[in-house]
């Protein structure tokens, strides 16, 4: 029997998250082809699920303090995230979720380029984060973003939750790309991943197509996950797991 719209909204309107001691509770969602497909970069391949998954992509990061892409990520999505997350939905989901304070959005970069100027460029007046190495000058860029010197060198994990711990996010959600996800759960600190599959199968092209995670192999024992819920609605299956 088929869930209805219904009951797949209500599963992710009443969800709770755990609160750790030392560290942020750390979360992501995607929807995905039956083969795998995360994003197409190409004409026509984009929206790959339908507007419930849509739905509960914006309801997940409704619960989150901070929003956290890397800068490929950020410089094809950022524009549309800052756009939603000034919603009078999004911000009427936060007030339902007992979120008072205004989500963060950040973006990971040590280079960031006029392309990613662009992309985070909006009428909010709203500056995300830039989260940094300590040999980049954040100043460079400070008409654009809060620059925050957070890395010794490349992207270390543990050196972004401290810092996410100590400005004291509970709730952060892993927007993406590919690379980021990847030092998450290799460092065995992404607690929740939430996954869509869509009744799709795109294939592949050399440098159009990306995978949930991309650039490595992760050690199978760093990638065990149990099924906590699964919902069916109009052929596609609405995935929780506990990580």
């Amino acid at each position: 029997m088929k869930n209805t719209n219904n009951a797949v909204l209500s599963y992710y309107n009443s969800l709770t998250f755990p609160k750790h001691t030392s560290r942020p509770h750390f979360y992501t969602s995607f929807v995905a082809t039956l083969d795998g497909k995360i994003y197409v970069d190409k004409p026509g391949y984009w929206p790959i699920g339908s507007k419930t998954d849509y739905e509960v992509f914006t309801t997940l990061r409704a619960y989150a303090d901070i929003i956290i892409d890397g800068k490929n990520t950020a410089s094809r999505f950022a524009r549309h995230t800052i756009d939603t997350i000034h919603s009078q939905h999004f911000l009427e989901l936060r007030k339902k979720f007992g979120k008072t304070d205004p989500i963060n959005y950040a973006v990971i970069s040590s280079h960031p380029d006029e392309d990613l100027v662009h992309a985070i460029t909006n009428s909010h007046g709203f500056k995300p984060l830039l989260l940094t190495s300590k040999h980049a000058d954040p100043l460079l860029f400070q008409d654009y973003f809060i620059g925050e010197q957070v890395f010794s060198k490349g992207t270390n994990v543990d050196e972004l939750i401290t810092f996410l711990h100590k400005e004291g996010y509970k709730n952060v959600f892993i927007d993406g790309g590919p690379t980021l996800l990847a030092a998450f759960i290799e460092a065995q600190m992404l607690d929740d991943l939430f996954l869509t599959l869509a009744p799709r199968i795109f294939g592949s092209e050399e440098g159009k197509t990306l995978t949930m995670v991309e650039g490595r192999l992760i050690d199978p024992k760093a990638s065990r996950f149990h099924l906590e819920k699964v919902m069916d609605e109009n052929n596609e299956l609405f995935l929780h797991y506990k990580c």
